[in-house]
């Protein structure tokens, strides 16, 4: 990273050479990362970027022209090829809302999402021209693989993972971090639900590092779409599944690390180290012993935080009814004396826990 001072030196040096171009004959063609501009790290240079862009001409690339680039230069198709894909992707056009739409789009990119273009773009930490070789790479990987089998945006994860300086960073290294704790955790789930497991952790990452919208996250249905996942279970659609492998990774990870919105949204957040709803639903889903939720629940926890004065030999339980009864006394108001009765405690099949004075 270039001190401030160099930085200001080699604006000025590309303000002259574009000064030069528009009165010799000579040009000079210069590219830039775009978030530059925008960027609050080149804040204090913001006016100098301006009076140097005014000497040039603006040539965007926008996700479109790259789009267009790698459609036809990285995976062109003949149109015969075109109308065999248009065929398979009939077969699961139905798991994906966005397909039947963009068909045309799906086909002449396959096997690359095009939002593992559009996501690309959004991180800071490469440059445009950095997506033809990570997909190359991909494409690489999967020429044998059958159909449906795409390249989705949890793949470029595994490139910042590699690269040491963009995982050291400071606002990746906790994310890295996150994704290993929950790495961990997969291997407590299901066996054949563990690849989509990493997939989502992954891109859950990957999101959280654009920030995109909805706090950093996607609901189940936008994974769906975005990550073109097939269910495991053909009585299943994509979101039922996402949903189902999202909710076993809350539950053997205590809700850790992985939140959900009140509106669906799933999203990394790094300052939630456990979700004591999931501890709580953990504990009574393994209470179904009734007579070990009675002895052990009530006694080591109910009645020692009621703090009674009680015999353990001679405790009162009702089988028929579930209900403890102990010896208890209460204010008499009207009287401003104490009432002896009993305190009962009924424990239903269903861990609902009520008290009753009488």
């Amino acid at each position: 990273q270039k001190q401030a001072h160099d930085r200001n030196y080699d604006l000025q040096t590309y303000r002259q050479l574009g000064e030069c171009s528009n009165t010799l004959d000579f040009m000079f063609i210069a590219s830039m990362q775009e978030y530059i501009f925008t960027n609050p790290q080149y804040v204090d240079q913001a006016e100098s970027i301006a009076r140097t862009q005014q000497r040039y001409k603006d040539v965007r690339i926008t996700n479109e022209s790259v789009e267009e680039m790698i459609a036809k230069r990285v995976v062109n198709k003949n149109s015969n090829q075109q109308m065999e894909l248009k065929k398979q992707f009939s077969e699961i056009a139905h798991y994906f809302s966005n397909l039947a739409s963009e068909e045309n789009k799906y086909v002449r990119l396959y096997p690359i999402h095009p939002y593992v273009i559009e996501v690309f773009s959004k991180l800071p930490f490469f440059e445009k021209r950095g997506i033809i070789q990570f997909l190359s790479e991909e494409i690489k990987k999967i020429l044998s693989d059958e159909f449906p089998s795409f390249i989705t945006y949890e793949k470029i994860y595994n490139r910042i993972e590699k690269v040491l300086s963009i995982k050291n960073h400071p606002d990746v290294r906790p994310i890295c971090d996150a994704v290993d704790t929950l790495k961990s955790k997969i291997d407590l789930i299901d066996a054949k639900l563990r690849p989509t497991a990493i997939k989502l952790v992954k891109a859950l990452a990957i999101l959280n590092l654009i920030n995109a919208s909805n706090k950093n996250g996607a609901s189940a249905q936008e994974l769906a779409n975005t990550l073109f996942i097939i269910p495991s279970s053909k009585i299943l659609n994509p979101v039922d599944d996402i949903e189902r492998i999202l909710q076993n990774l809350r539950k053997v990870s205590d809700g850790q690390l992985i939140s959900k919105s009140d509106d669906g949204i799933y999203y990394l957040d790094l300052q939630k180290t456990q979700d004591y709803d999931v501890i709580i639903n953990n504990k009574v889903s393994n209470m179904n012993d009734l007579k070990y939720v009675n002895e052990k629940f009530v006694e080591n926890f109910l009645l020692k935080e009621l703090d009674l004065d009680y015999d353990p030999e001679k405790l009162a339980y009702f089988d028929s009814s579930k209900k403890y009864v102990l010896p208890d006394s209460a204010y008499w108001e009207d009287r401003k004396s104490f009432r002896q009765g009993e305190l009962i405690i009924d424990i239903h099949s269903q861990n609902e826990h009520q008290s009753l004075l009488k």
